[in-house]
């Protein structure tokens, strides 16, 4: 890789990247450029665009829930569990939504809470966690961000430990 210096129009840093497909990569490749019309340059470029973190942005970073409906049932879900450490109740929980949205809990359930577990967002805890035995949601909260990203030691909700 070498870098560069440029003036002109173009003023910055220019980084030049040679490099070889071989094998069955380059085949896949060579398949891919000429099915969708695009150059090796062009190609290498929009994969290094996708690959690289947004410069921008400050600090850890998790992909929002895909919806705005989604979006509401998650920050509604971390103000109830807010006070217990991201755990609540999942009937209390349900109860919750099902009040906020106007529908009833089994629908919260299957259109709410049921995408935002497979959304890595909320995490049910089944039995044994209190004295009951109820489920229990924990629902990942803004506090769980850095956590998730690099530490080891509280990575209960997307993709990390069970509690």
């Amino acid at each position: 890789m070498t870098r560069m210096e440029s003036g002109g129009d173009h003023a910055g840093v220019v980084v030049r990247a040679d490099t070889r497909f071989k094998g069955d990569l380059g085949e896949r490749v060579e398949a891919y450029l000429e099915n969708h019309g695009l150059d090796a340059t062009e190609l290498v470029r929009e994969a290094v665009e996708d690959y690289l973190p947004d410069e921008e942005v400050d600090g850890p970073y998790i992909r929002p829930p895909n919806t705005p409906e989604l979006q509401d049932a998650l920050d509604t879900l971390q103000e109830c569990a807010r006070s217990d450490n991201g755990r609540v109740d999942a009937d209390a929980a349900l109860s919750e939504l099902a009040q906020h949205t106007g529908q009833k809990k089994e629908t919260v359930r299957k259109t709410r809470v049921q995408p935002l577990i497979e959304q890595g967002y909320v995490k049910e805890l089944r039995g044994g966690w209190d004295a009951r035995g109820d489920t229990v949601y924990r629902v990942i909260l803004p506090t769980d961000i850095p956590s998730i990203i690099g530490d080891d030691t509280d990575t209960a909700v997307a993709g990390g430990s069970d509690d």
